[in-house]
């Protein structure tokens, strides 16, 4: 029996589903983009400390982290990035390139000698897309969506409806009405615990340095039929 998640969490979900909303400025620098207002970017940043630099601080430039010392969304979208990111590929039938936390590596020979080529058109809008200097592959950085039959954005609002009550029947003939988008009343429960599985072995993995004040909430969420 697992409890997760926080609206901080599931808000960073939702901006993780639109690729254009994190940028990679440098090692341990990115910029994502705002919510609520247009053209604006908060600065997350990452900073190794402690023996072997495997552990991580992690700071924003948003209101919510500055003057509530929270984890806030922006944080949360990146570092579900990087998590769902290295998941997908080690769930990948194949051997693929070792997850590299500092930049993009090339998913056929592992250089990191990688260069912008472009964009690519798919049918849930325009993605990034890479070239490898060292072997021509070309491809795009996988955000976590990879082998998602549904546009990113159908499966996050899904999710966001679930998280605030509406009932699986519900969420179904919303997106039948709304977007013309038909799926089975099981479909949005697959998507749940998926992407629920990958954050509670990440959040398991990952704890975070917090302050003494705790807010709680209501939203329990099972991610196993057993405790």
């Amino acid at each position: 029996m697992k409890k997760i998640t926080t609206p901080r969490e599931m808000r960073g979900l939702v901006i993780l589903s639109e690729p254009e909303n994190i940028k990679k400025i440098k090692k341990n620098v990115w910029y994502v983009k705002s919510q609520s207002k247009e053209h604006a970017f908060y600065r997350v940043n990452r900073k190794q400390y402690g023996r072997g630099g495997f552990k991580y601080e992690w700071t924003c430039d948003c209101p919510d982290h500055v003057y509530r010392h929270q984890i806030c969304k922006h944080i949360y979208a990146v570092q579900f990035s990087l998590e769902l990111k290295e998941a997908i590929e080690k769930d990948a039938p194949r051997a693929e390139a070792p997850h590299v936390w500092h930049g993009i590596t090339c998913p056929m020979c592992s250089s990191t000698t990688v260069l912008k080529y472009g964009l690519r058109k798919t049918r849930f809008g325009k993605t990034q897309r890479y070239r490898c200097g060292a072997c021509n592959y070309t491809f795009v950085e996988n955000q976590g969506f990879k082998h998602m039959k549904h546009d990113p954005k159908i499966i996050t609002l899904a999710l966001d409806l679930y998280f605030k009550g509406v009932s699986l029947r519900k969420i179904a003939d919303h997106l039948k009405q709304f977007h013309e988008i038909e799926v089975a009343q099981t479909t949005p429960m697959r998507w749940i615990k998926k992407y629920l599985k990958l954050l509670a072995h990440y959040v398991e993995k990952n704890k975070v340095n917090t302050g003494k004040i705790w807010h709680s909430d209501e939203m329990t969420v099972f991610i196993k039929k057993e405790g």
